[in-house]
């Protein structure tokens, strides 16, 4: 009996394996996604195709806050005023294209590197330090311009392509489909003051501020509309029966000896011009005693 029982379980052995085995990959790719879900880079993918707004500091997570701190005090204290593939890690943009792999979405320097790629520091108006970029796939294959049909056979090809990646039809996707320049979000995160950064005055005033990035890159900026103003029904007034204006009497006037047109004008608060095409008169200068003129 105990020999069978060893037995069915020297049987059950490989089945037992190969079930470990696949709850060890499911649970890996649910890390994975968690990853994912939690970094800026997860998170900007899937936000980048419906909302092209401002993204601010609050895209990044505590841990990506603090390693963009670290890159942004480094760089400014070489007098320098903008990020590269490099600064994230030392593998820089090597591998980076259609053919790499998933990046390793856990550590927040490589998922930096993912959402910002070539960012800019700059400094706003309050003092602030900031890293600001603008969120496009802006690739070289021009796919956004292409009709339907051609975007979706880019698509079919590059998925039957050894040669491209995972994460290489993710990003075709997203050049198909996605923002491309101009048309991205704008990312601007305040990263710290000078005092928080321990930046010297001088360091913050060397940045670049950042109406100078924004004319500089006004190609990559999403040129937004402003906000369209409410209309506003206008209140609609019980109407209230008016009594008529009372009808003004013609007022008159006899001329009298050394009365003259001009000086009748100015005594009544008209001009010579009114009197005499109310009156008539063809020779402003030929009023005559007794001639009886309209006055209104």
């Amino acid at each position: 009996m105990i020999g069978e029982l060893k037995g069915i379980f020297a049987g059950m052995k490989p089945v037992i394996n190969k079930v470990s085995g696949a709850v060890d990959n499911v649970s890996n790719f649910a890390g994975k996604v968690t990853d994912a879900v939690t970094s800026s880079a997860g998170q900007s993918y899937v936000r980048q195709f419906f909302d092209s707004g401002i993204w601010d500091e609050g895209m990044f997570n505590e841990n990506e806050s603090t390693a963009l701190s670290d890159i942004v005090k480094k760089q400014v204290s070489k007098n320098k005023s903008s990020i590269s593939y490099r600064d994230y890690d030392r593998e820089g943009g090597k591998g980076i294209g259609y053919g790499m792999g998933i990046p390793d979405l856990s550590d927040p320097r490589k998922s930096l590197k993912m959402t910002l790629g070539k960012g800019s520091i700059v400094r706003d108006g309050s003092g602030n330090v900031m890293v600001v970029d603008e969120y496009d796939f802006a690739g070289g294959g021009n796919l956004k311009k292409l009709p339907l049909g051609e975007k979706v056979q880019a698509l079919i090809d590059a998925v039957t392509n050894p040669d491209i990646s995972k994460y290489g039809i993710a990003h075709l996707f997203a050049e198909a489909f996605g923002s491309t320049e101009g048309e991205g979000a704008s990312v601007r995160a305040k990263v710290g003051t000078a005092e928080t950064l321990g930046l010297s005055i001088e360091q913050l005033n060397k940045l670049p501020t950042l109406e100078e990035y924004e004319s500089k890159n006004k190609g990559r900026i999403k040129q937004r509309k402003a906000k369209a103003a409410e209309t506003v029904e206008p209140i609609k007034e019980t109407a209230v029966a008016q009594e008529p204006e009372p009808i003004k009497e013609t007022a008159t006037l006899k001329v009298k000896s050394g009365d003259s047109l001009s000086q009748i004008a100015k005594d009544n608060n008209t001009t010579v011009e009114a009197l005499a095409e109310l009156n008539g008169i063809e020779d402003v200068n030929k009023i005559y005693i007794g001639q009886e003129l309209v006055l209104n």
